[in-house]
């Protein structure tokens, strides 16, 4: 059976989820893998069809597609997202229609169902079949367990296929979003009271847009327009390359090759408020704009948003789609900042210079009181994922990290609270008499809010 492999790591052969690949096919035969670096070779693929061609020949031509890819940052890489781009603006997407689709990633788990989410929408956007899904950690393949996991799952998707057992799609297709939003908003009056804000487009300055429209009308909210930048004058060389050397001091490789990290470093992060503005591109935003959050992670796993007002301006389906927003939430979240909002121009005008007034306003407020919103499963998920990473099994490739979370307190594990252990123990014991056991029992209702009952009283 030939297998179509779309590489979505921008190493290529060096690829972690690939070996997982090569290792199914050495133990079953009958695979034979035809493999294909789109993430690495994307701008070859861009500036020469025939390149391009001849992968969605292959992808016609195989009996299976794997999508193959690393988690970059709650997503796929900027590569691969660029790649699916290309398939829809080259009108190639009936080369995948019927196709049955196996989905494999590698990631530490953080946020990876966001990246699962994504890629079985894309896949049911292409009408393939899908066969198997899996996320793997990057390190499953070192473990017995792992690798009868992974056989155990090749040898499921090999049976779905024959026997066609694909599940039904489980996402619709997104609906259309024709209209360019048109502000009937009159020019307001609100302070920034000093703080820095900054609107990041990936859009032209000078384009004429739904997205620079909203950006036009939400600047106008304010008695002084803030600063405006566009993504293309960043002028990317690259999207994240994966390497990691980044981890030891928080430098990048392409820092010499672009000006990205200058404009991070001296304009996104000297920001006290910022709002990040796009167009849904499939079901996300745009690859340049995956390419803006993968190539920010040259600060590796520290929150240099922390304290900041976010808003979000989106141009296309945004309630069509709640990964999206759960993405988004979730990385701010984590960040310690707080999303004030995400406004779409899904509406009439009237409404949508309401919502933009409406958020403008929001990140006034919380600045002016002080409040970003505190981590609920989302951020505190994902701090304790990225915690126990960099203390425990990548803290040598993170030292930065490892540095930054020691000075930061951000090591705040359950066992290091004397007082939390010193209590359990005496609780223990004294609950390990059955008499003293029932009578804390009938306790425990009244005694769970009465720390907070006194608070209250003493308010």
């Amino acid at each position: 059976m030939q297998f179509c492999v779309l590489n979505g790591s921008p190493k290529g052969n060096l690829s972690v989820t690939l070996q997982s690949l090569r290792y199914l096919e050495k133990k079953r035969p009958a695979v034979t893998l035809e493999t294909y670096h789109v993430s690495k070779s994307i701008r070859k693929l861009e500036s020469n069809p025939a390149a391009f061609d001849a992968v969605i020949t292959a992808v016609a031509n195989a009996d299976v597609v794997v999508w193959s890819t690393p988690v970059y940052t709650l997503l796929v890489p900027s590569q691969y997202k660029r790649f699916i781009e290309l398939i829809h603006e080259r009108d190639a997407s009936g080369a995948f229609s019927g196709k049955p689709a196996i989905i494999l990633t590698t990631s530490i788990l953080f946020f990876d169902h966001c990246a699962h989410h994504y890629l079985r929408g894309i896949v049911d956007d292409l009408d393939m079949r899908v066969a198997g899904v899996l996320s793997t950690d990057s390190y499953d393949l070192l473990e017995p367990a792992g690798q009868e996991r992974l056989v155990a799952f090749g040898d499921l998707c090999m049976k779905v296929i024959e026997d066609r057992l694909f599940p039904p799609a489980e996402y619709p297709a997104l609906p259309s979003h024709p209209s360019v939003f048109t502000s009937v908003h009159r020019k307001g009056n609100l302070e920034t009271d000093g703080n820095t804000l900054i609107i990041v487009t990936d859009e032209p300055l000078d384009a004429d847009t739904s997205v620079s429209r909203m950006v036009d009308a939400f600047a106008g909210c304010f008695s002084a327009r803030p600063a405006v930048y566009s993504l293309s004058d960043v002028a990317f060389s690259s999207g994240c390359m994966g390497c990691v050397q980044c981890g030891f001091d928080h430098e990048c490789l392409l820092e010499k090759t672009d000006a990205f990290v200058d404009f991070y470093r001296n304009v996104v992060m000297p920001a006290d408020w910022i709002v990040f503005a796009g167009a849904i591109r499939d079901r996300y935003l745009s690859s340049v704009w995956k390419a803006f959050f993968d190539r920010g992670f040259f600060n590796n796993h520290v929150p240099t948003l922390k304290g900041k007002q976010i808003g979000m301006l989106v141009s296309g389906p945004l309630t069509a789609l709640p990964n999206l927003r759960e993405i988004f939430c979730g990385v701010m979240e984590w960040q310690g900042a707080n999303l004030a909002g995400m406004v779409s121009d899904e509406g009439t005008p009237e409404a949508v210079d309401a919502s933009l007034f409406n958020l403008a306003r929001q990140m006034q407020l919380a600045e002016q009181t002080g409040y970003i919103k505190p981590a609920g499963f989302l951020g505190v998920g994902g701090h304790k994922v990225f915690r126990d990473d960099v203390w425990g099994r990548h803290r040598f490739v993170f030292q930065a990290d490892h540095a930054y979370y020691e000075a930061n307190g951000l090591y705040d594990f359950p066992h290091d609270d004397e007082r939390i252990k010193e209590t359990n123990a005496f609780m223990f014991e004294m609950t390990a008499d059955p008499a003293s056991r029932e009578t804390i029992r009938k306790m425990l209702k009244k005694e769970m809010v009465k720390p907070h009952m006194k608070i209250v009283d003493n308010a």
